[in-house]
């Protein structure tokens, strides 16, 4: 078992099976982080003038161009996508951790709560755009029109799933764009994975932080029957860490949850660059070294495909076609 992240109190009330899987998971997402930056650009509906137009960039044709310039921008949008989701996902890892350090139970399932239904949205709206994508590929993008089709549906689709859990009266006036519960997504996420003994926790998690027997229950840390009656009493702590509920729910919910994005974020990252290699973003010239994260440089046919898939360039298909 290791213990250079969770504090000893916490091993002591946690299952061991649960702290160790939570541990794993945190190390693993440590490793993740170390290639994600801090900052980065991104682009949509962003009129392209820093694209240098004189000349054909070296290994495009005008088509390919053209399709080109009609993808970057969306692509971009779809890159800042995943990574603030990464970045999101890494603040509430962190609370889950100082919570847990700190007895803060009632925060602490609030950011384990927060970190499930990040993992079941993303897993939905990120395969949405994937199928996206795949569709545009079986249909064939050979000219600029088929482009400016892909890009449209992409753009709503983005659009939709960033305004789609917000408040109802932001989008009132906007036909297109209708509010999707976060409930909704929970249980399409859970059948989709065959996973519906997950509901629980996530109950669970919500009545920790809504006002309810599971919140009261955050402050015990004994339950017993009263010497000379058939009564419960319970023992009250303001600092109590209790096995076998808050503490291993917030510990199994954060490491599913973190585990289940890692995959996620990891699968969308690789269409993300197949969709940027497909249409030849990288050759594009930026006026200003305009970069964002997602974007490779024009990769050399003789070295490692930057999609991540082990082959050399010349040897690593991407198309914006089935064929």
């Amino acid at each position: 078992m290791m213990n250079n992240i969770l504090s000893i109190p916490v091993h002591k009330v946690m299952q061991e099976d649960v702290a160790d899987k939570l541990e794993i998971t945190i190390e693993k997402f440590h490793d993740f982080m170390s290639g994600i930056p801090d900052s980065t650009n991104a682009y949509l509906n962003y009129k392209p003038r820093e694209v240098c137009l004189r000349r054909l960039p070296p290994g495009l044709t005008q088509s390919q161009l053209e399709i080109a310039l009609q993808l970057w921008d969306v692509h971009s949008f779809l890159c800042s996508m995943l990574l603030t989701t990464i970045w999101r996902t890494d603040q509430l890892k962190g609370s889950v951790i100082r919570s847990l350090h700190e007895r803060n139970l009632i925060t602490g399932a609030s950011a384990a709560r927060a970190l499930f239904e990040s993992a079941c949205a993303f897993y939905i709206e990120s395969n949405s755009l994937v199928n996206e994508i795949k569709k545009a590929k079986l249909d064939g993008v050979y000219k600029a029109e088929d482009a400016t089709k892909l890009r449209i549906s992409l753009s709503n689709k983005a659009i939709k799933i960033a305004l789609g859990t917000r408040q109802s009266d932001i989008l009132e006036n906007h036909d297109n764009y209708k509010r999707t519960n976060i409930q909704t997504l929970i249980n399409k996420a859970l059948k989709s994975l065959d996973a519906p003994e997950y509901i629980n926790c996530y109950e669970k998690l919500c009545d920790a932080v809504h006002p309810s027997f599971e919140s009261f229950s955050a402050f015990t840390v004994e339950l017993g029957n009263w010497e000379e009656g058939s009564q419960l009493r319970w023992v009250m702590n303001r600092y109590a860490l209790r096995p076998k509920e808050i503490v291993d729910t917030i510990g199994f919910a954060t490491a599913w949850s973190m585990e289940r994005l890692l995959d996620d974020f990891q699968s969308f990252y690789v269409t993300c660059m197949d969709l940027c290699l497909s249409a030849r973003i990288p050759w594009l010239e930026f006026e200003n070294q305009v970069s964002y994260f997602g974007l490779c440089s024009p990769p050399d046919i003789y070295s490692l495909c930057p999609c991540g898939s082990g082959k050399k360039c010349k040897f690593c298909a991407h198309s914006l076609s089935s064929e």
